[in-house]
């Protein structure tokens, strides 16, 4: 008569199993060494290390006897796989899962470099508003001049501040200008994407109009960086690609050379890969 076994796990007992089935399991790693085993449901158990053949070519694994421990034995039911723990995922930085990107990435395709725009856009608008403080500030000047009683003030003067009451149009309309690309440059910072895939180059730009630019890697012909001295300082540049043939400019880019590295280092193996 073919011997039955019986398997104690997750404080179970599961079988009855015949001899090779018994065998499946330890090679398929449903059950250990450490795994205790009978051939009764009551008994005795005993670790399937001590189970001669068990874990070896041999053809079937042989009877043992063993002390039997104290345990409660449940009714017979399938063996079930030990559970497993799943793979570790890669890290992925949190900038890298947010942004339009991300958003219309393919099936296969991951993001390998992604950086913004520069805070050196600011001071531009800054110097905008800078300049329309000034000219609302004489106006108020000029204002309070010509309010002043006739004998307090020469009439030249009188004039005087009445001509620069007028510079409260160019000055107001310079304020309106300097707020406006003062809110487009921060949302272009806070907005503004150059990224480099495993398949692509994505740049999105612009708040007020957004412009959004993807090349596969294949067609983009070079990559070069221009950066004065206040980019070396402030590690941001000039990205200049050069795709079929029409040379693109973006301004402001923070850390252009590791963007040019990445290109380059992805072209093979999107050229591998295509």
């Amino acid at each position: 008569m073919t011997a039955e076994w019986f398997v104690h796990q997750k404080e179970k007992v599961h079988g009855p199993f015949d001899a090779a089935t018994l065998k499946q399991f330890a090679a398929s790693n449903k059950i250990g060494a450490s795994t205790l085993i009978a051939q009764s449901a009551d008994g005795p158990w005993h670790p399937a290390s001590k189970v001669k053949g068990l874990f070896s070519d041999s053809p079937a694994p042989q009877a043992f006897t063993a002390p039997r421990p104290p345990m409660n034995v449940q009714g017979a039911t399938p063996l079930e796989a030990p559970p497993t723990s799943p793979p570790p995922t890669p890290s992925v930085p949190a900038s890298h899962q947010k942004g339009y990107a991300a958003q219309t990435l393919e099936p296969g395709e991951a993001i390998a470099f992604k950086t913004r725009l520069s805070g050196a856009v600011m001071p531009g608008p800054l110097w905008i508003l800078l300049a329309a403080s000034a000219l609302l500030g004489t106006a108020y000047v000029g204002k309070v001049i010509s309010e002043r009683p006739e004998r307090e003030i020469a009439e030249q003067d009188r004039r005087l501040g009445q001509l620069f009451v007028y510079s409260v149009i160019p000055g107001g309309a310079l304020a309106i200008f300097g707020v406006c690309l003062l809110i487009d440059a921060m949302g272009q910072t806070l907005l503004n994407e150059y990224v480099v895939t495993n398949k692509r180059v994505v740049i999105r730009t612009g708040f007020f109009k957004r412009k959004i630019e993807e090349f596969l890697l294949p067609s983009v012909d070079s990559v070069v960086v221009e950066q004065g001295l206040g980019g070396q300082v402030a590690k941001y540049g000039t990205l200049v690609l050069t795709v079929g043939g029409n040379k693109l400019g973006h301004k402001y880019v923070v850390n252009p050379f590791e963007f040019c590295r990445v290109v380059k280092e992805q072209k093979p193996k999107q050229s591998a890969w295509a």
